[in-house]
C-alpha cells in the first residue's frame, strides 16, 4: 500500500488499504491514526463510507466487535442518504455479538418501520426474539411471514426452530410438508433440516439433532457444515468412532 501511495498520493483507495493493513496488526492507536489519515484523503461521502466498511471488516476479522460496530456507525453517518444493506446487516451482527439486544431490536424496528417489506429486517427482528428467548413471539412472527410469503423458504426455518425451542414441535411435520411442497432447490431443504437440527441441539436433544443433520446431508451430500455439525453431535453423544468417521468425510 505504501508503494502505491507513493505513486498515486491522491487516490483514496490506497489510503483505505493502508489503513486496513494497519488495523490487521491489532495496534489500535496506530490504526486510529491511519484511519484518520485515510479520512483526510476521502473527499466524497462514498469514499468515506467505503473506508469505514473496509475498516469494519478488518476489526471484525480480529473479533474487535466494538470497533467494528463503531466503524459501521461512522459508515452510516458518512453517507446517511445511502441505504447500504451490507452496512446495516453488519452493524446488527456486531450488536448481537456484543449482546446489545435492546439496541439491536430498537434499530431493527426503526429500519422496519421505514421499509416494512424488507425481508432482512424482518429476519433480524425474528432473530433477536430468538436471542432473547422470546420463542413464542418469534414463533408467531415467523408463522405470519411464512403464511404471507409461502415461497420464501427462510420463514419456514425460523418457524420450525421457534416451534422446537418454544416446546411445540407438534407442528413440525406440517412445516416440513410445506417446505417439501414449495422448495425450489436442495438449498431450501438442506437449510431447513440444518436449522431444525441446530434447534434440537440447542435443546440438548442430540438424537433428534443427529436425525435432522442426516436429513440435511441426504438433501445435499456436499453440504460440509452438516457433516461437521453431525460429527459434533455424535461426539457429544459419546459415539466417538462414528464422529471421527464423519469428520473425515
Amino acid at each position: 500500500a505504501d508503494t502505491l501511495l507513493a505513486a498515486h498520493p491522491q487516490n483514496p483507495l490506497w489510503y483505505r488499504f493502508r489503513a486496513a493493513s494497519v488495523v490487521y496488526s491489532g495496534d489500535v492507536e496506530r490504526a486510529r491514526a491511519a484511519v484518520a489519515e485515510a479520512e483526510r484523503h476521502s473527499p466524497t461521502a462514498e469514499d468515506r463510507r467505503d473506508l469505514y466498511k473496509v475498516i469494519a471488516t478488518a476489526w471484525g476479522s480480529l473479533m474487535y466487535a466494538n470497533l467494528a460496530e463503531e466503524s459501521l456507525e461512522k459508515a452510516l453517518e458518512a453517507d446517511p442518504g445511502h441505504d447500504d444493506p451490507q452496512v446495516v446487516k453488519g452493524l446488527t451482527e456486531y450488536l448481537r455479538m456484543q449482546h446489545k439486544f435492546d439496541e439491536y431490536e430498537q434499530r431493527t424496528r426503526t429500519l422496519l418501520a421505514q421499509s416494512p417489506d424488507n425481508d432482512m429486517y424482518q429476519a433480524n427482528l425474528i432473530e433477536v426474539q430468538m436471542e432473547r428467548h422470546r420463542f413464542s413471539e418469534a414463533l408467531r412472527m415467523a408463522r405470519e411471514r411464512a403464511l404471507a410469503a409461502p415461497e420464501n423458504g427462510r420463514w419456514y426455518w425460523y418457524w420450525a426452530s421457534a416451534a422446537i425451542l418454544s416446546g411445540d414441535e407438534s407442528v413440525l411435520p406440517d412445516i416440513e410438508a410445506r417446505v417439501r411442497d414449495r422448495s425450489k432447490s436442495t438449498d431450501d431443504l438442506r437449510h431447513f433440516y440444518a436449522s431444525v437440527a441446530s434447534a434440537y441441539a440447542q435443546c440438548g436433544n442430540q438424537n433428534k439433532s443427529i436425525e435432522y443433520f442426516h436429513k440435511a446431508i441426504d438433501a445435499d451430500g456436499k453440504y460440509t457444515p452438516a457433516y461437521n455439525n453431525l460429527a459434533g453431535a455424535l461426539e457429544k453423544q459419546g459415539n466417538l468412532a462414528e464422529a471421527e468417521a464423519t469428520y473425515r468425510k
